[in-house]
């Protein structure tokens, strides 16, 4: 492998998000559109005339007691990436937290309710506007609870759409999770973690059978379009999954590589496939009488 040519790569599609004159422009005239349709934007240093490098411009909207409404700009190319959506300010109530909101804004990945336009140029300004404005309308005025309540159930359809794939495989889900016993006498499972400190999930799958698990080998937290960039920098990359931006092609995805890469192998007993995508991070596999004859 050529790591410098894939560290040059990798680069290269940061340099994306980066402020540029156009983007700078484009920036300057949502900035004043929101600043008249009444939006505060946030004080913190890396506002203002410091966009040289990847800094966000945050807006918000104080909508009920404790919600806002947030639009947030990055640089995209000659364009801008918008987020926006409505996120409880119940944080701005807490001791030494009172200027929080007035100095950071909103941040996107721990608000309620979001939403993303991944690029956004000069000629699409007038319908990135009216999708914005069609969400502030749907739930402008819903209080805090209400909101939560939105999210519960659009959370429980993102879990729903993975049970509709691997339940028919007899898949059990319990929690986050779902296991299979396979004709092995193993079992395969799979699983969409939560972060600790996000709304993003990362999923994870492993093999297991008392006394030892077999980890799954190359096993990235899901595969985007430019994950071999990515894999390239870091052969064990995780990425946290947004459930809500990201495009449920995406999550379509991550379970046809996990049914193709290890379910179906696993299932039909291929050895010689699975030893090449199997890794137990010992000279000899712990599991006894193991048929994947994994190796370090």
């Amino acid at each position: 492998m050529d790591w410098q040519a894939a560290i040059d790569e990798h680069r290269k599609r940061l340099s994306r998000y980066i402020w540029t004159d156009a983007a700078l422009a484009l920036a300057a005239r949502y900035r004043a559109s929101l600043t008249q349709a009444g939006f505060l934007e946030a004080t913190w240093p890396a506002q203002g005339k410091n966009l040289s490098a990847k800094n966000p411009l945050r807006f918000y909207r104080p909508d009920t007691e404790l919600t806002a409404f947030f639009v947030n700009l990055e640089p995209n190319g000659d364009g801008v990436r918008i987020f926006y959506g409505f996120a409880s300010t119940a944080f701005a109530r807490m001791k030494a937290n009172e200027n929080t909101l007035i100095e950071m804004g909103i941040d996107e990945s721990n608000s309620a309710l979001r939403f993303m336009i991944p690029f956004c140029a000069e000629a699409m300004e007038t319908d990135a506007a009216e999708q914005i404005a069609a969400v502030y309308e749907q739930y402008r005025g819903t209080e805090k609870d209400a909101l939560l309540g939105v999210i519960k159930e659009r959370r429980k359809a993102w879990i729903a759409r993975i049970a509709a794939v691997l339940k028919p495989l007899g898949f059990r889900k319990k929690g986050n999770e779902w296991n299979k016993v396979l004709p092995s006498g193993h079992t395969l499972y799979f699983a969409a973690d939560k972060g600790s400190y996000s709304d993003g999930y990362n999923f994870d799958a492993r093999l297991a059978q008392p006394p030892g698990e077999v980890r799954l080998r190359d096993w990235c937290a899901f595969a985007i379009l430019d994950q071999e960039q990515d894999r390239a920098i870091d052969p064990f990359c995780h990425h946290g999954f947004d459930w809500q931006l990201d495009p449920p092609e995406e999550l379509d995805r991550v379970l046809n590589w996990f049914l193709t890469k290890y379910y179906y192998p696993l299932e039909n007993r291929d050895v010689d496939a699975l030893s090449r995508v199997l890794y137990c991070g010992k000279k000899e596999c712990p599991v006894p009488d193991c048929p994947l004859r994994c190796t370090k």
